[in-house]
């Protein structure tokens, strides 16, 4: 519970939507959330971790049902971090401060 507690401060955002869209995807992403990270992208499917203080559901709902029409959006979420996406934020954590001080060393 220490880690939920930790990383309760974002919500993660998935979008899918045709690989053409990829970039206007990312820019309207940016507007409703301007320190919005980019996970991953697999296929037409983009995933984004966005923090809770930037963000306000009923304006991600309605730029949603705005950007259907423009976009082809098919599927939109916007979940709480699941303990999985917390492990694997720790674990990339670990890493990238494992490689640091390895460079660090040589």
């Amino acid at each position: 519970m220490e880690l939920k507690a930790k990383y309760k401060e974002s919500f993660i955002f998935s979008i899918t939507a045709p690989l053409h869209y990829g970039k206007e995807v990312e820019e309207l992403v940016r507007q409703l959330s301007p320190s919005a990270r980019k996970i991953f992208q697999i296929s037409e499917t983009q995933k984004f971790e966005l923090p809770k203080k930037e963000i306000k559901i009923a304006a991600i709902t309605q730029s949603m049902l705005s950007a259907k029409s423009k976009f082809a959006i098919h599927a939109w979420a916007l979940t709480r971090l699941s303990l999985q996406d917390i492990l694997t934020k720790v674990a990339s954590n670990n890493i990238a401060e494992d490689q640091s001080v390895l460079e660090k060393e040589h």
